[in-house]
């Protein structure tokens, strides 16, 4: 399967095309895409869905998929990865930028799960748009200042898209169906993976309205795992993402994700992965190189 890969830590593209297919492949940037005419058929890891104007859908470094376009349509895309968020060299914004990644992970590791729209509110899909069509203007022209308008107006939109998944995981689940008491508390453990607090078994009893004392025998019976070792997992899943697409040291990922130190995080990822952190970055760097499309 062919990867693209960006000139650039940050690209903004249009594409204006009639009857396009761009078949299976990845990549190894993000990329988030508005419908500006005409509408869009995305498969994304097996998922199919049809994207018509004003929707966007945002894809991360681990997702497969394929585009199919039936007549006169037009997209906007930026791509970005995260050479692009630490490219700042104030501590301020580096530490605002840090705390926009680990809200972003949520999203970068949940989002196509949700069966609509990655921006269900239509206000703030018709802003995510417009915004990107100022992105476009900006990235364009090139004036003074681009870059860092370009950095704060994504960041605006991610904040947006935030919002709007946050509210699918927030939503009331008094008198909702199990399946979906459990999804969303599923979701709520992925947005707070930073926050151990809010991971107790104490506060999520509290948080989802189930018995303390019951709680942990009604995950094991969704999942067959117990909340600590689907946290556990979790957290792998994204220090794998990190140590591929981060520059970030172990000892840093294991801060940030709250292990006890890189050693406890060595360990449990050479017990879950097979293969210490180290090894599996190598491994990873030696992979081939993917095919610009």
């Amino acid at each position: 399967m062919k990867t693209e890969q960006p000139a650039q830590p940050f690209e903004v593209l249009v594409f204006e095309v009639d009857d396009w297919e761009n078949p299976p492949h990845k990549h190894n940037f993000f990329e988030l895409l508005c419908i500006q005419a005409g509408s869009v058929l995305q498969k994304i890891n097996e998922h199919s869905r049809e994207y018509p104007k004003g929707q966007l859908f945002l894809l991360t470094p681990q997702d497969s998929h394929s585009l199919y376009v039936k007549g006169h349509s037009k997209f906007c895309f930026v791509r970005f990865n995260e050479l692009f968020f630490h490219e700042q060299k104030n501590p301020a914004e580096q530490l605002l930028l840090k705390e926009w990644l680990q809200k972003l992970e949520f999203i970068f590791h949940n989002h196509n799960q949700y069966g609509g729209p990655l921006v269900k509110d239509d206000n703030d899909s018709m802003m995510v748009c417009a915004l990107m069509s100022n992105m476009l203007n900006e990235y364009t022209r090139k004036g003074p200042y681009y870059q860092d308008n370009l950095r704060n107006t994504l960041l605006i939109i991610l904040n947006i898209i935030v919002r709007n998944v946050e509210n699918e995981v927030s939503a009331e689940v008094i008198n909702k169906p199990s399946a979906v008491v459990f999804n969303k508390m599923v979701n709520y453990i992925h947005a707070n993976i930073h926050n151990p607090a809010l991971l107790t078994r104490e506060h999520l009893a509290e948080q989802f309205a189930i018995s303390p004392t019951y709680i942990g025998e009604y995950f094991k019976k969704h999942t067959g795992e117990s909340i600590h070792q689907h946290i556990i997992q979790y957290k792998l899943k994204l220090v794998q993402t990190r140590l591929e697409f981060s520059d970030l040291t172990v000892s840093e990922i294991a801060y940030e994700l709250a292990f006890t130190d890189e050693s406890h995080l060595s360990k449990l990822f050479k017990k879950y992965v097979g293969v210490s952190p180290r090894d599996y970055r190598l491994q990873k760097k030696a992979e081939p190189e993917g095919i610009n499309l």
